[in-house]
């Protein structure tokens, strides 16, 4: 008897095996999934709060210029490098460029173009946002300085710029 039942028990363990092995394989690749989407996530907020600590300072900075040099001094914000407002520039930061190429950054990194005057954030691997640019996915930033030298209210602003439309459609 002993015999009989060890030969039933013969075919079920490669089997058992063969289904617990597929069966975390699968647990894995979800697991793998979600991991990623998580990361990616965590890696646009990271700009996000990145570009609100940039807005920020600019505020700042612009108070700062308005009490010591007037209208000229807070003109001179337009078109500027806005990491150089930071104690520390961002993680990923990989300094200026006077020939830029998109493709020289790598995903999450962030450059500043500075014969356009326009911070760039390459978007990781997998993101894609509203308004963002394409080959390779990125988003792009200015200082713009509005208002009237006398009497207005100055105003300044790391905007966020939009590709232009396609073939004249609109995105």
């Amino acid at each position: 008897m002993a015999a009989l039942h060890s030969r039933r028990l013969a075919w079920r363990r490669p089997i058992e095996t063969a289904l617990v092995l597929a069966l975390v394989g699968v647990f894995a690749a979800l697991a793998t999934e979600r991991f990623g989407a998580y990361r990616r996530l965590a890696e646009v907020t990271r700009m996000r709060l990145d570009v609100a600590t940039m807005r920020r300072a600019l505020g700042v900075a612009l108070a700062e210029r308005s009490a010591r040099g007037g209208w000229a001094a807070m003109r001179s914000l337009g078109g500027s490098n806005p990491v150089r407002l930071l104690l520390r520039p961002p993680a990923g930061y990989r300094g200026r460029f006077t020939h830029f190429n998109p493709a020289d950054l790598a995903p999450g990194e962030w450059g500043f173009d500075v014969p356009r005057g326009r911070l760039i954030y390459r978007l990781p691997r997998g993101v894609t946002l509203p308004g963002s640019w394409s080959n390779p996915p990125r988003l792009v930033f200015r200082i713009i300085v509005s208002g009237r030298p006398t009497g207005g209210r100055a105003r300044a602003e790391l905007a966020r710029i939009r590709p232009p439309p396609r073939h004249g459609k609109p995105r």
